[in-house]
């Protein structure tokens, strides 16, 4: 019974010193980080477009074909997509690319663009009257849609992005890819 006791001792203070070295880890080498490449984003993002917004005259935006690209040490991610307005018999194709900061909504362990900025509206063939109207009314409809719709959420079947759902710290674009930073169990 004795040996038994110090072996139960022993394997305490084994599985206390794990527990202490992880937590000095976590604390003051370095969180914990998942990095996600533009492939695993377009592969989240991809199957959400095409995107449709229609007004109730039946003018109609699609989005669709879209491309991301991290800008590396910028807050904000670009991404260009085919554009094409249905004005009930008029056809417009044309490309739209636009740029937007990321918001966080934990409670769904996802990603959302916030502030987006149109940094270009190419339209093939239209008036100058009917491109000004796209461009005014056209895309508000469509970045609206665009802020509500996640461009990534984190899978929670996998133990890794379950915890940085919970203890997100930092989001940046860092060597091409999307650095989700975690938070140290003292901050």
């Amino acid at each position: 019974m004795g040996k038994l006791l110090r072996w139960a001792a022993i394997g305490l203070l084994v599985l206390a010193a794990i527990v202490a070295t992880v937590w000095a880890y976590l604390r003051f080498v370095s969180p914990p980080v998942v990095e996600l490449t533009q492939e695993q984003i377009m592969a989240s993002l991809g199957p959400r477009f095409p995107l449709r917004n229609c007004t109730a005259v039946g003018a109609c935006i699609e989005l669709s074909e879209p491309a991301l690209r991290l800008v590396e040490g910028s807050e904000r991610i670009d991404i260009s997509t085919r554009f094409d307005a249905n004005l009930g018999e008029i056809q417009v194709p044309g490309r739209l690319a636009f740029s937007g900061k990321l918001r966080y909504v934990a409670s769904e362990g996802s990603f959302y663009f916030d502030d987006l900025e149109v940094s270009q509206l190419d339209l093939e063939g239209v008036p100058p009257f009917m491109a000004r109207m796209l461009r005014e009314r056209g895309i508000a409809g469509v970045t609206a849609q665009l802020q509500n719709t996640p461009i990534y959420t984190f899978d929670t079947e996998s133990r890794r992005e379950r915890l940085a759902m919970m203890l997100l710290g930092d989001v940046r674009v860092q060597e091409g890819r999307l650095r989700i930073q975690f938070l140290r169990p003292a901050d």
